[in-house]
């Protein structure tokens, strides 16, 4: 009797252990999912501003306006035009001396003026947003905060050749969904590698050119990715690695992120590398669980050193990114 009651005593303690390590999956779940959607709301939120700052540009800014052309307030130096009123409150302006600056243009640089007050508003309320901008077909570029322009400026720049200009040109303005280079891309003016949100600008049916938004991944990294226990991993619908936590990175055996290092004038568009595959993985068993995530699975099992390793994965639509939590 004795014995039965030890054997019930023992499956009892098993089940409740067993009930209790269930829970405490699913709480870290809950709070997984809770992080997977406050992400894509941010970037949700990041995406409705901008397209509503572009429909505010739209209608309330008379570009074709004629304006009266002040030499003295726009100057040239270094190859580009120069306007500083006041640099903490106002925007930098940058065109390309190789270029004709008509009068048309010069209503639009000046007209444009009227975008600074709302760039300001635009970034107070985004501090995860490094920098916003309008640019044109000639490559008039207008970008809050105020820079100055580094050496790859020297020379003239067309800017029209840039992933974010790219991704919009042309593009109708679409109500449900914005433009995103989600894909992390050096930038030119040294914020490191960035991801960008697109719209683009019509102004009585024709294309002006495009307002963008610039989010470093250090910005995300820091975050969203700063816990100090958790394995967390931040990759693309292809299992590209975008950023992750330090333990993400030490259990899944890849590179820590590295930040874009400026050696050298940026001369062209540049992808983020030094960008581990998940897909690609040298071990097997995480490889095969990672492509089974990437064609729709929600969650795999996979051991390391004997131990059975869970791996979650979150969609984050807003730029089409998955978002991994490993638990063991």
């Amino acid at each position: 009797m004795k014995k039965i009651i030890c054997l019930f005593f023992i499956a009892a303690i098993i089940t409740l252990s067993g009930c209790k390590d269930k829970e405490g999956k699913e709480l870290k779940y809950t709070q997984f999912k809770q992080l997977a959607n406050k992400i894509n709301t941010d970037l949700q939120k990041i995406s409705s501003d901008i397209k509503d700052l572009t429909l505010t540009f739209k209608y309330k800014i008379p570009f074709d306006n004629s304006v009266e052309w002040d030499n003295k307030k726009y100057t040239l130096k270094n190859n580009q035009l120069i306007y500083t009123p006041d640099q903490k409150q106002s925007s930098a302006i940058y065109f390309p001396i190789n270029r004709s600056l008509t009068d048309s243009l010069k209503n639009l640089i000046v007209n444009s003026e009227q975008m600074d007050s709302l760039f300001i508003r635009f970034m107070d309320n985004h501090d995860f947003v490094r920098q916003i901008y309008f640019l044109d077909p000639h490559s008039f570029l207008r970008i809050y905060p105020y820079t100055e322009f580094p050496g790859c400026f020297s020379s003239p720049k067309d800017l029209t050749q840039r992933f974010p200009y790219q991704k919009a040109c042309h593009k109708p303005f679409l109500n449900e969904k914005s433009y995103w280079v989600c894909n992390p891309y050096a930038d030119l003016l040294g914020q490191g590698w960035v991801i960008s949100c697109v719209e683009p600008l019509y102004y009585h049916d024709r294309f002006l050119g495009i307002v963008a938004v610039d989010i470093p991944v250090k910005n995300i990294l820091q975050k969203y990715f700063n816990h100090p226990t958790q394995r967390l991993i931040l990759t693309n619908k292809k299992g590209e690695v975008i950023c992750t936590t330090p333990n993400g990175a030490k259990k899944l055996n890849i590179p820590m992120y590295r930040e874009f290092s400026y050696y050298e004038p940026l001369t062209q568009n540049t992808l983020m590398y030094h960008s581990p595959s998940l897909a690609n993985h040298q071990n097997k068993k995480i490889q095969k669980a990672i492509q089974n995530l990437l064609d729709g699975s929600l969650e795999e099992n996979f051991f390391i050193d004997g131990k059975k390793h869970t791996i979650y994965k979150a969609e984050i639509t807003e730029t089409n990114w998955l978002l991994l939590k490993i638990i063991y």
